[in-house]
Parts: structure tokens; sequence; C-alpha cells
């Protein structure tokens, strides 16, 4: 692939766009996935905390995982935001039991999260390590139609996603691969229910909430602003799992809009495991962590920004022992709703999205890479 500059203007109001960076207030250092939602759109800064926001002179609304969220009445290239707490070891210890609010926002997810078709413009990224390296990265413009936002049990017992969820491929906007190996391709079954479940946060909070339920946990508030409360949780399952987390949770919703859950699963035992085409090979678990992002749109939440990411996975295979390390995210740069009858040019959902041919659209996001993105990209 040619070099490519560092900046991608995609769209005509893209011509009319700035560089917004987010930063630390306390260090000054970059955040990345700092939000910026104006109007229609929800943008997410890079690795290095930028964002490419168009100058309408509209109002937005900055946030990010962990910190204090501002208000921002006219266009600044640098936005600094406050930590919500400065530091964790001088923080008074308040208890606070955390399961009745995971309980009470599945009970009433229906009402508080979106729960209607709903189809999106997104944005799809991810990026494979192998051995600390990085090996393949791609960035994808797509489509995303949700029946609703909760997932069906029913339908994936049957293996009917596409019931529940449809994707679009619009276009490939990156896509290479280095000294990735087939161990990076390799697909299972066993993957596909947590695949198409990842999309849905009640499946999340279900697994999170079975994971506490019969465990010895603890919640700690850490702080509390603008009726918004930041709570941390832990606990060591019967499955050697230990798990800890952060939340945002809004007291007059009661809804949480923003969850970052880690199951370090380094403990449990290898895996022999077989991949679609019969290779097989042996897993050891690392540290998965797992983002939801949402906001408020109107009267309900939408999501904003799901992350996913592995570190620490090793692969046994072919006398090979590979150190894996994955992020994967999706953007939802837009919110419509829709209906059920879904989408029209929806991809093989037995396929690589990245496969399926591309659909002409005419919404398309600006892309901007960060530092070690564009050499990656750079690379011979």
């Amino acid at each position: 692939m040619r070099k490519l500059s560092f900046l991608f203007l995609l769209t005509s109001l893209a011509l009319s766009a700035q560089k917004i960076k987010i930063t630390d207030g306390e260090t000054g250092k970059p955040i990345a996935n700092a939000r910026i939602v104006s109007d229609e759109l929800a943008l997410y800064a890079n690795e290095d905390g930028l964002i490419e926001f168009p100058t309408n002179g509209k109002p937005f609304e900055v946030s990010a995982g962990g910190y204090k969220r501002q208000q921002i009445s006219h266009f600044q290239n640098v936005i600094a935001l406050q930590p919500t707490v400065k530091d964790i070891e001088e923080v008074k210890i308040i208890s606070i039991d955390v399961q009745p609010i995971f309980n009470d926002v599945l009970k009433n997810y229906h009402k508080i999260y979106y729960n209607k078709p709903a189809v999106y413009d997104v944005v799809f990224r991810r990026k494979s390590y192998r051995n600390e390296k990085l090996a393949s990265m791609s960035i994808a413009e797509a489509k995303i139609w949700m029946s609703s936002s909760m997932f069906n049990y029913k339908s994936a017992y049957k293996e009917d996603y596409g019931s529940m969820i449809q994707m679009q491929l619009n276009k490939v906007k990156f896509l290479k691969k280095g000294d990735a190996d087939s161990a990076s391709s390799l697909k299972n079954k066993e993957f596909e229910r947590d695949y198409y479940g990842s999309y849905f946060f009640n499946y999340e909070l279900t697994r999170l909430l079975s994971n506490i339920r019969n465990s010895k946990y603890s919640g700690r508030l850490l702080a509390e602003a603008d009726g918004e409360q930041t709570i941390s949780f832990k606990t060591n399952t019967d499955r050697s799992v230990k798990l800890d987390g952060i939340f945002k949770y809004n007291k007059k919703d009661k809804v949480i809009t923003y969850i970052e859950v880690n199951y370090d699963m380094e403990e449990l035992p290898v895996k022999k495991m077989q991949s679609g085409n019969g290779e097989e090979f042996t897993y050891k678990f690392g540290v998965a962590t797992t983002v939801y992002d949402f906001y408020k749109k109107d009267d309900f939440y939408v999501p904003g920004m799901f992350r996913q990411t592995g570190d620490r996975y090793v692969l046994f295979y072919k006398d090979k022992t590979v150190t894996s390390k994955t992020a994967s995210e999706v953007y939802y740069n837009t919110f419509a709703k829709s209906t059920s009858a879904g989408l029209d040019k929806k991809a093989d959902s037995s396929k690589n999205l990245l496969s399926a041919a591309e659909v002409k659209d005419s919404k398309e996001a600006v892309i901007l890479l960060s530092e070690e993105e564009q050499n990656f990209i750079n690379q011979n």
C-alpha cells in the first residue's frame, strides 16, 4: 500500500474541521477515547488524544471515563479535562453495594437504553500485536442495524444473529497485515456468541452479575458530581478469574453511562481448541478489558463507543509460541431510528466483514491516525 498522509479529510464537512487535543488537566497527557458530542454527531479521540472536529460554532460536550465532563461554547484547540479522582489513595473510603445497581439497570434496561430498531454510522478499528509488535491493522466505515439494544438469548440459541444485528460495509479505509501469522485468523464457533453478544451491553451486564452473585465483591464510591457517581468494584470469582472495574452512574436517570470491566484470566488452565478449518492449537488466557460508553439522546441513552482489548494471551501451535495483544473498537458516530426490516445490503454474517462488497454511502467519517498507526501504514 502506498504511503498515506497523516490526516485524511473525507467529507466536505471535514474541509472546515480542525484538530482538537484532549488532555489530562493534571498531567497534560493525551486522553485516548475522549468523546465529543454535538448535535447529531459523536466523535472519539485517537490514541494521541486528537479529534478532527467541524468548526461550525455550535457548543459541544467533552467527556472521558475517569474525568469530569465539560460543556464547551466555542472552539478550542486544546481542552484539558480534570480527573474525577486526583489521587485514589487519598479518597475517603465509602463502601457501596454495586450488585443492586447492576440488578436495577438490567431490570429496567429496556426503559433507559433505546430499545427499538436503530441504525448507526460506525467506524471499526482493529489492531493486533504479535510478540509486542504491531502486526495488523484495519479501519473501516460501516453501518450497524440493531433490532433493539438487548441481546436476544432465544435467537442466539438458534444461531439467528441476523435477526438481532446486521452490518453493511461502506468502505475499508486502511487494511494492512505485517508479521501476523495464521493464529490471528483462527476462528471457532465457541467465540461466535460472545462476539455478537459484545455489541449488547445487557449481555456484558448479565455476565458481570453472574460473576459477582456468588463471590465476595466490594464497591467503592470514588467521586460524585452533578448527580453522577464514579464507582469502582472488584471481586475474585470462584472460577479463578479476578475481576475489577469502574463505572459512571447517573442517579437521576438510574443509568450506567460508562463502564470499564477488566477480566484477569491468567490463572485459568490452558485450553485446547480447534479452528473452523480443523487446525488444533492451545490457548492460554490473559487479561481482557471491555468498555461501553453511552450518551443521552432526547429521553434515552444510545451507544457511543464499544472497546474490547486483550493482552498477554498466548497461542501455542505449529511448534510456535505467540504472545497476542488485540484492540477492537466500534465508534457509533450517528444514530437514527429504523424499522424491523433491517439493512437492504447487509453483509454475509458468516464471512469477515472486510471481505464484503462495499456499499457507497454519502456519510463518511473523518479518520485521524495515531502516530503509531501512521508509522505502521508507512512501513514498506
